[in-house]
Order: C-alpha cells, then sequence, then structure tokens
C-alpha cells in the first residue's frame, strides 16, 4: 500500500471521529445515557436537567453509581420517596435521603433502613426530639447514636437518654450538652456514671446528690465537689448510710485545719476535730480506720440514750519505730520501719468517766518485704461492744444478744457472743 493510500484512510478515520463526536455533541447527553459504558452515562446525567429523564435513569439503570447521580438531581419528592424506600442499593438511597424535605418519611428512614449510612442521613434532616433521643438510645451503630445526639437541644430529652447510656463516649456527649443543675443532678443520683458531678455548680444539689445516689462512686465524687463546711457537717450527721459520713468527714478534714475552728457539735463531728491534731498526711488513712469504729458508737440508740452524745474527744498520734536485721547473703544490713500508736479519749455527756483506748502497730517478727511503715489495725468491735463494760447489765446483757444475731459484721457478733459467754461464766463463778 502506498503512502498516499495510508495518508488517506487515516483522514477518513480523523474525519469520521470528529464527525461522531460532533453528532454527539449536536445530540446533547440524552443520547450519552443509552451508551453501553457506564462512565459515559454517569457524565450524561450531570449535563441533564430534563426531570423526566432524570427520573428514567435514576429508576432503570443497572448501575447504581448512574441512578445515585441521577438521583442527586431530582426534585420530585414523591419519586424520592419511593427510591428512598426501595432501591437496591444504600448509596443511591442516601442520596434520595439527602434531598427528602418529608419528616415523617425521614423518621421512618432513620429507624429503619437497614443500612447505617443511610438511617445516618436521614438522621442528620431530622428535627423531631422524641425520635432524635429514641434513635440516640436504641440505634445499632455508635455513629447513628451519636449524630442523633448532636441534634438533641431538648434538656429533659437528652437527661432521658443520659440514663439509659453504656457507651463512655456517647455518654460523655450528652453530659456536655446536658447544662440544666437540676437535671444533671437527677441523672448523677439515677444514672451509673460520676460525670454529671463535675458540670454541677449548685452545691446544695451536690448535696442532694450525695445522699441519694445509688453509687458509692457517685457519692464520694460530689461530696468531694463540696465546699460548704455547714452543708457537709450536715452528711456527716444525718447522711444515712456508713460510707456517705465517711465520705463527709474525711472532706470537713481536708477543707479544715486547726486555726479554723469548725462548728463541732456532740457526736460525730467531735471526731473531726479530734484528728485534726493528727499530722495531715495521716489523716486520711486513720480516717478509713478509725471513724467506722466512732461511727458506729454515734449510730447506737442504745448507747445515746444510757451514755448519752460524745461531747469531747482527743487523739494523740505518736511515731514508732523498730529496727530488723536482714541477712542477705553474708552481709547484715539494719533496716529501721516506722510505726504508730494513736490514743484516744473520749467523754460522753451522761458518763463520768473517760473512755480511753490505745492502738498500737503490731510488729512482725521478722521482715521479709521492703517495709517502711506498718499502720495501726482496729476493728468497729474495738469500741462498740466494748462499751458494754460502762452500761448496766439489765440493759448490756439484752443488747448484746441482739447485736449476736442481728448485727451486719461478722467480728460485730463474733464479739458480742464471746463477751455473753463470760458473762454467763462469771454468772456461774458467783453462785459457786
Amino acid at each position: 500500500m502506498s503512502r498516499k493510500s495510508i495518508l488517506y484512510i487515516l483522514g477518513v478515520i480523523l474525519v469520521s471521529g470528529a464527525l461522531f463526536l460532533t453528532l454527539d455533541y449536536v445530540r446533547g447527553p440524552e443520547f450519552g445515557i443509552e451508551d453501553k459504558d457506564p462512565f459515559v452515562r454517569a457524565d450524561a446525567v450531570k449535563e441533564l436537567s430534563d426531570q423526566v429523564l432524570l427520573a428514567k435513569v435514576a429508576l432503570n439503570d443497572k448501575d447504581s453509581s448512574v441512578r445515585g447521580t441521577a438521583v442527586e438531581k431530582l426534585n420530585d419528592q414523591a419519586l424520592l420517596v419511593g427510591i428512598a424506600l426501595k432501591d437496591d442499593s444504600g448509596s443511591v438511597r442516601m442520596s434520595a435521603v439527602r434531598n427528602l424535605t418529608d419528616q415523617t418519611l425521614l423518621a421512618r428512614i432513620a429507624e429503619t433502613d437497614r443500612d447505617a449510612n443511610v438511617r445516618l442521613n436521614g438522621v442528620l434532616k431530622l428535627t423531631d426530639q422524641t425520635l432524635l433521643a429514641k434513635i440516640a438510645i436504641k440505634d445499632p451503630k455508635n455513629v447513628v447514636r451519636y449524630a442523633a445526639i448532636e441534634k438533641l437541644t431538648d434538656q429533659a430529652l437528652l437527661a432521658e437518654v443520659a440514663l439509659e447510656l453504656r457507651e463512655s463516649i456517647l455518654y460523655m456527649e450528652v453530659i456536655r450538652r446536658l447544662t440544666d443543675q437540676t437535671l444533671l443532678a437527677k441523672v448523677a443520683i439515677e444514672g451509673f456514671f460520676k460525670d454529671p458531678i463535675f458540670k454541677l455548680t449548685d452545691q446544695s444539689l451536690l448535696v442532694k446528690v450525695a445522699l441519694q445516689a445509688r453509687r458509692q462512686s457517685v457519692r464520694d465524687a460530689s461530696i468531694k465537689e463540696l465546699k460548704d463546711e455547714t452543708l457537709l457537717t450536715g452528711i456527716a450527721l444525718n447522711g444515712k448510710a456508713p460510707d456517705i459520713r465517711l465520705s463527709a468527714v474525711k472532706r470537713l478534714l481536708d477543707i479544715a485545719s486547726p486555726e479554723n475552728n469548725i462548728d463541732v457539735a456532740p457526736g460525730i463531728l467531735q471526731f473531726v476535730a479530734a484528728l485534726l491534731s493528727v499530722p495531715k498526711n495521716h489523716r486520711p488513712r486513720l480516717t478509713d480506720i478509725i471513724f467506722p469504729a466512732i461511727d458506729r458508737v454515734c449510730q447506737s440508740d442504745v448507747i445515746n440514750e444510757n451514755l448519752g452524745k460524745i461531747t469531747d474527744m482527743q487523739m494523740k498520734w505518736t511515731s514508732l519505730s523498730k529496727k530488723y536485721g536482714v541477712h542477705p547473703l553474708d552481709d547484715i544490713i539494719s533496716s529501721e520501719v516506722k510505726g504508730e500508736e494513736v490514743r484516744c479519749s473520749i467523754k460522753f455527756e451522761k458518763l463520768s468517766s473517760i473512755v480511753e483506748k490505745t492502738w498500737s502497730t503490731i510488729w512482725p517478727e521478722t521482715i521479709e518485704e521492703d517495709y517502711t511503715f506498718i499502720g495501726i489495725e482496729i476493728g468497729e468491735n474495738d469500741m462498740f461492744t466494748g462499751l458494754q463494760t460502762y452500761l448496766p447489765d439489765d440493759i448490756s446483757r439484752p443488747w448484746l444478744a441482739k447485736i449476736a444475731v442481728e448485727d451486719n459484721d461478722k467480728s460485730i457478733r463474733r464479739n458480742a457472743k464471746q463477751i455473753l459467754k463470760e458473762f454467763e461464766k462469771k454468772k456461774r463463778s458467783e453462785k459457786e
């Protein structure tokens, strides 16, 4: 074939291609939507404005990306409804949802569509606060629930959602949006987490949480946020649970000092005044150890009726030490371990004598570990049942008999039984 012939054929091809391109352009995008190539059809749809043709593609094209492109340009709400509910492709349904305005239908899709991304887009267009709260609680996907929470503004509904949630990231977002002080207190009292406490500024509401919260960690957190000594004093005196009273006493000790004379009434607050004489670094530990014993005394109706309330308490803390010989290989090393002695003197309003109790470190024979300090150990019965010696027999014996059967503390029941046995033994020996 000659060079001239080759050039002729190439020219024909170029002219034909140009002719087809020109024809395609003249015909417009309507021609492109029939092309076999989905990319060509999608490009053609982008140029379309005819709603009828767009509807045809949105309903009939086999390729989901082409249908989705067409749906994005549709404005027929009835048609969008059908596509949003029936199209097999989640991406197409999602495109339809983005153009929907009907809140009822959006609610249906946000609740029931099988694709999380479709539900998410439905949520993003929802305005119904009650439904958003329902989705925030029940949707199986956290991303959908989080989107619902971000659209919630109703404070009461936010509180309801907070009480249902267990996932930390969702819960924290709800609490961040919750600003109503009363509702924050409600969530703290009825819920499982202490985060609402740190947004409470109303001291009276903190007291309410401290007294009513179902979880001890929440009660403790609320007491730690209290700064009012009068309110803390009320909790220490009137809190129903021992852990609440203990937390209030520890907080009082934390904010009080020997120079700050707090209003010390007869009763458990005498413990606060007494412990202020102890070095500050030992107060929290000794409060945990000694307070339960003193608290049992103050809560006893029998002791209050017969001995009266505690009117004065003194506590003296003394540092102790003991040297131990440690023998690693052939070397002898002397190891000094610190200990303590705590002497407690209590005056009851109806008792002329002073009740005294001393606790000291119980030193082990040998030190195997790297001990530096060994503190005292006491039990609730160290003070409680021991006060029976100050009671008349006709009162102390029935009291001990009741304790031996009903007290929740096993060691106190055991101690009461032991004292009763000694009573009987003494009684028999007197008869002999």
